[in-house]
């Protein structure tokens, strides 16, 4: 017969995972599809996007963590 025979599976491994991404990329992608954004969604859209959102994240954490005092902007009367 063919096929695989009884045993031990091999753990799945996530596209987050693939990518190196801390980010969910599968949730990603279906809230992409789910949303209607698109009619289609390509399969490197919610990488992509998931890579971006990890970065900005990344950069705020930054931002918030260095100790330099808070810029307010001009707009804003005291």
């Amino acid at each position: 017969m063919a096929g695989r025979k009884g045993g031990d599976r091999k753990k799945a491994v996530t596209r987050s995972v693939k990518a190196g991404l801390q980010f969910p990329v599968g949730r990603i992608g279906r809230y992409l599809k789910k949303g209607r954004y698109a009619q289609r969604v390509g399969s490197g859209a919610p990488v992509y996007l998931a890579a971006v959102l990890e970065y900005l994240a990344a950069e705020v954490c930054a931002d918030l963590s260095s100790p330099r005092a808070s810029v307010l902007p001009s707009s804003c009367p005291d």
